[in-house]
């Protein structure tokens, strides 16, 4: 019986080929789940920061706690953290996990300011004789 023997150089090339489309999809992934955590942090510390700033009587270290708790999964990013603090004016938040921190900060929501500058806006509406205000 014949021995047969075949060139291997087109094996060698595919799993050549094959690891590097392999290690760069691993390496998407990872991203993606590092972008994934980022955004789902930031969107969480600012719903805190919203919540803290209208709501008068909340417990700003409840209000911290509950959301670092509820922050959702986290693919990449761990040790997720909340901190929510506040002064006369303004309310401060801030999430950090792993190297990723976020800090984001508002004013206290006044709702006699929100109502002078409505009122102020159908003023001049009345004032230029805007259809769209009777």
């Amino acid at each position: 019986m014949k021995k047969r023997y075949f060139k291997g150089s087109l094996t060698i090339e595919a799993a050549g080929v094959m690891a590097v489309l392999l290690f760069g999809l691993g390496t998407v992934i990872m991203e993606a789940g590092r972008i994934h955590d980022e955004v789902t942090g930031a969107m969480v510390i600012h719903e805190a920061v919203e919540k803290s700033r209208h709501e008068k009587e909340l417990d700003l270290k409840e209000a911290a706690s509950f959301f670092q708790a509820n922050r959702g999964a986290r693919l990449r990013l761990s040790g997720y953290r909340v901190y929510l603090d506040e002064n006369r004016k303004t309310v401060r938040g801030r999430a950090a996990a792993g190297n990723w921190e976020k800090e984001i900060q508002g004013q206290r929501f006044r709702p006699e300011a929100f109502l002078r500058k409505i009122t102020l806006i159908e003023k001049l509406g009345d004032k230029n004789e805007d259809p769209l205000y009777p």
